[in-house]
């Protein structure tokens, strides 16, 4: 026993390893301004050190601090802190810094509160514990955006400490009196980071008033307690921008026009063919894919095999909650007897990874269809569910059989390495040459 608990304790340190030497790598392959929308969440930052206040919108100029001052202030505050204090510092290198201070905490809070809640859902299955890890911390999207200057980074952390404190809320025999609060601060960050991270209130909401026998006046006091918190947290900004702006949500439209006007356009700006049917079908395929990587990052025949072991995986996970709905066996039946609080917990778990899934999803493709589109299919969007992606996958893989579950579990944590070593290979050799001809790594005084 001793043995193979200190194998699992090496597992986990090479793991955590690779985790931060991946970030770092992508923190430094990745050119200045060259990540999507970087640029802008450097101006939105830059005003804020310089001018001392936050910027005024005022579309469709794009605002004194950038078309990102759409955006709450959180994230652009907490990464504003290293460039403030590295103003003796050439100006690449303070950005380069500040990378890398998004990195270290963003990093370490991601791999933390995955960690936490992975042991809550997979207690006695290192590996199916792993493989959930991996599933929220290796997906080279993940790494792309923590290897520069962005608010979605925060939307995934948030979204994956919103989970753990939802399972903790939900199922703790005898939750800690500071878990309502904490709860309450984190649903008021989360709606001072990004729009899309606001399923993740729901969940906490949720959470707390579903808890199974707890006192209904316990329960309508924690509920109290979150939305309280997140009113007073982050309601602010949405009373200022109703003031300054007549409106709560303010949004910046880009120049090129809806999903729908696009779907009008053959070959626009070189989206998909002509046609709502045709352009559905395009987007909600880039979608998918874009959850996983930004597109180019993998070689084309990596890319398929990829997409190939994901959907292999999520078809094992479908098949794993049908099989759950038969009849149980008598040593099924008993054990869920001995385990039915863990049970119930795993089971609203499961059904809040499924609501969030479909609340971002319907809430990406709306903004696609109706509001504006940038053609980046959608999966940074998808950042705010990669969690509930992670816990609706691994916990239909562990419903089926031990030799099952434990390949499928082991193929998909290789498959997330071996991913990341291919796009890391690809942004060095061939897209950073093709789309920034002459720059180099580590040249931060240019």
């Amino acid at each position: 026993m001793e043995n193979k608990a200190g194998t699992w304790r090496l597992a986990w340190l090479v793991l955590g390893l690779l985790y931060f030497i991946f970030g770092f790598t992508y923190s430094v392959i990745q050119p200045l301004g060259a990540a999507p929308d970087e640029p802008a969440h450097m101006q939105y930052i830059k005003f804020l050190v310089n001018e001392h206040r936050l910027p005024v919108w005022t579309p469709p100029q794009y605002a004194e601090g950038g078309y990102e001052t759409q955006h709450p202030l959180f994230a652009y505050a907490v990464e504003s802190m290293p460039y403030a204090l590295t103003g003796s510092l050439p100006e690449n290198m303070r950005w380069q810094i500040s990378r890398w201070f998004v990195l270290a905490l963003a990093g370490t809070l991601l791999w933390m509160f995955a960690r936490r809640l992975a042991k809550r859902l997979f207690p006695d299955e290192p590996l199916g514990e792993m493989s959930l890890v991996a599933s929220i911390c290796f997906v080279p999207l993940t790494f792309m955006y923590l290897g520069h200057l962005n608010p979605d980074i925060w939307v995934l952390t948030i979204s994956c400490a919103g989970f753990y404190l939802a399972s903790r809320l939900y199922a703790d025999a005898d939750p800690p009196n500071w878990l309502p609060w904490a709860a309450g601060a984190l649903a008021g960050i989360a709606a001072l980071t990004k729009l899309n991270i606001l399923p993740i209130v729901l969940v906490l909401l949720a959470a707390q008033w579903l808890r199974p026998g707890a006192p209904r006046a316990e329960r309508l006091r924690g509920v109290g307690i979150i939305a309280g918190l997140d009113l007073v947290i982050g309601g602010w900004w949405y009373v200022r921008n109703a003031i300054l702006y007549h409106s709560p949500l303010i949004h910046t439209a880009t120049h090129m026009g809806t999903g729908l006007e696009l779907a009008q356009r053959a070959g626009a700006h070189g989206g998909p063919p002509q046609g709502v049917f045709r352009t559905a079908l395009w987007t909600l395929q880039n979608t998918y894919i874009s959850t996983w990587f930004q597109p180019e990052w993998l070689p084309y025949g990596w890319a398929l095999a990829f997409l190939a072991v994901s959907a292999i995986l999520i078809v094992l996970a479908i098949v794993g909650y049908a099989r759950r709905g038969q009849k149980p066996s008598a040593s099924e039946a008993e054990d869920a007897d001995e385990t039915s609080a863990p049970t119930n917990g795993l089971r609203f778990l499961a059904w809040a990874a499924v609501l969030t899934i479909a609340f971002v999803l319907i809430g990406q493709q709306s903004a696609f269809w109706t509001v504006d589109v940038e053609l980046n299919m959608g999966g940074r969007y998808m950042l705010a569910a990669l969690p509930a992606i992670a816990i609706a996958i691994n916990l239909g893989v562990a419903r089926m059989g031990g030799a099952v579950r434990k390949s499928a579990w082991g193929a998909w944590i290789a498959t997330l390495i071996v991913a990341n070593f291919l796009a890391i290979q690809q942004v060095v050799f061939v897209l950073t040459p093709q789309f920034h001809p002459g720059w180099k790594m580590f040249d931060l005084l240019g």
